[in-house]
């Protein structure tokens, strides 16, 4: 698990200058959640560990965005 959380941590890193997940709409988080897993159904096909656990990671994250949304009553 420690390992994962550092996958997720890092791919928020690499991916900081993007901004703050806030503004965008429960509808673009859910559109990128999705393309994450497409992401991570491909790594999984090609079975490569490192890709796997990078785009788990991404897919994780995207699923916290909306969680963190929720838990601060910006979802209805």
């Amino acid at each position: 698990m420690k390992r994962f959380i550092q996958a997720m941590k890092f791919k928020l890193y690499v991916h900081r200058a993007k901004g703050k997940f806030d503004w965008k709409s429960n509808e673009m988080l859910l559109d990128q959640l999705e393309a994450e897993v497409v992401e991570l159904r491909n790594a999984v096909k090609l079975g490569k560990k490192e890709s796997i656990i990078s785009e788990a990671a991404d897919v994780a994250n995207f699923a916290y965005f909306i969680a963190d949304k929720a838990s601060r009553g910006l979802i209805k």
